[in-house]
């Protein structure tokens, strides 16, 4: 079994029925096809260091940290 694919990460905003306001995630999978969806009101995603640029889609060990 290889790493998954995700073909991107995309966020809407919509209300709650209480007037409360959250987010729909919504990261489609490539391969294996599939789709990951989730609501979090409290989720942030945060860039935690400079992108890893290599010739090719996945990284090696020592490149993830």
């Amino acid at each position: 079994m290889c790493p998954f694919s995700l073909d991107g990460i995309e966020r809407a905003p919509y209300s709650l029925a209480k007037g409360h306001s959250s987010f729909r995630w919504r990261l489609p999978v490539n391969w294996p096809q599939g789709l990951i969806t989730f609501d979090s009101p409290g989720f942030t995603q945060v860039l935690r260091r400079p992108p890893v640029l290599v010739p090719r889609q996945a990284l090696q060990q020592e490149e993830r940290r």
